[in-house]
């Protein structure tokens, strides 16, 4: 087994663990990881340019979901600031059982995932809405996250939406 080839492994891991220990961002720790991977698969025998080729293209294929998050991103204090967000978690209340809301959330967000097509829009809306329902409520926030983010998931994998990949 060529050192080169378990490095950029390693390095991740120090990085990271490194970051963590002297409370640096986590993401300093993944750049010191993507420097050691450059220099090994270049002595590895590809160009710079080849590596900067298969970088390019690798950023290509995220800028659908970085246009999603950043869209995200504008919707979600827009919502709160025009009041969509506190008035679903103040009618809510009055029409939502507590007893059942870990259910409620798991179906909602499945439903609407399954509709838009994404998760996260899923999580940043209806998301919120529901976990801002449940703490008032004084449900457990670990548990109605458990059961946003699976709902969501199940959602986006069944959905039929161009927005999350299936068409083919």
């Amino acid at each position: 087994m060529n050192v080169l080839t378990v490095l950029p492994v390693l390095s991740l891991i120090v990085g990271i663990a490194l970051s963590l220990h002297f409370g640096f961002p986590l993401y300093l720790g993944m750049v010191f990881s993507i420097l050691v991977t450059l220099v090994s698969v270049h002595r590895l025998g590809y160009s710079w340019r080849t590596l900067l080729a298969f970088g390019w293209d690798g950023v290509k294929q995220t800028k659908p979901v970085l246009l999603i998050l950043f869209l995200v991103g504008l919707l979600i204090p827009l919502l709160m600031m025009g009041g969509t967000i506190p008035s679903i978690i103040y009618y809510g209340l009055s029409v939502v059982d507590v007893r059942y809301m870990l259910v409620l959330s798991f179906l909602l967000t499945s439903a609407t995932s399954y509709l838009l097509g994404s998760s996260v829009g899923t999580l940043s809306t209806i998301g919120l809405s529901l976990m801002g329902i449940a703490h008032t409520a004084g449900v457990p926030g670990g548990s109605v996250a458990g059961a946003l983010i699976s709902g969501a998931m199940v959602g986006e994998r069944f959905s039929l939406s161009p927005a999350a990949g299936c068409w083919y």
